[in-house]
């Protein structure tokens, strides 16, 4: 859920058949807009998914969850084996949108591949603003001193006044 923004109920209800392990995609119906679109699997969701053990037939549940119900006594355990605090599932679609923007993908994109039908939701929602004063140094993309280029450049000359 964290690596393609996917609620609950979509990740509950992904099938065997939807996922494409060469491609590294996974298709997802969005259930609350009524809408699939096809997310791309990071390489360590792919070796997790490739490790499921699975007759995997085609129609069959990827994760064997019947309903967000069932998945959380295993979501539980995991969190605690993990030793975190408490997670809500959401909390894995609130980190894709919130990790995408601050790692600076543009709103238009981190809603498009997260699934949500209005960019203002993300925006509302999961824009937060930084808190470090020098997030701002971004904005110079280039060197303002040329330390190497200005040396590079005295010793030119001096060599032409040899």
């Amino acid at each position: 859920m964290f690596g393609t923004g996917a609620r609950i109920s979509e990740a509950i209800d992904l099938r065997w058949g939807d996922i494409d392990i060469h491609e590294a995609t996974a298709l997802i119906r969005q259930t609350k807009i009524s809408n699939e679109r096809t997310a791309h699997l990071q390489p360590a969701i792919i070796a997790a998914v490739a490790n499921i053990q699975s007759n995997r037939h085609l129609s069959e549940k990827v994760f064997k969850y019947s309903s967000r119900d069932t998945a959380k006594p295993s979501w539980n355990a995991a969190i605690k084996r993990a030793k975190l605090q408490h997670l809500s599932f959401h909390s894995c679609r609130h980190g894709f949108a919130t990790t995408m923007l601050h790692k600076g993908i543009d709103v238009v994109t981190v809603a498009k591949m997260g699934g949500w039908k209005d960019v203002a939701q993300v925006v509302k929602t999961y824009g937060h603003a930084m808190t470090d004063k020098t997030v701002t140094n971004v904005i110079f993309d280039t060197n303002l001193t040329q330390t190497e280029l200005a040396s590079n450049l005295n010793n030119c000359k001096q060599r032409k006044k040899r």
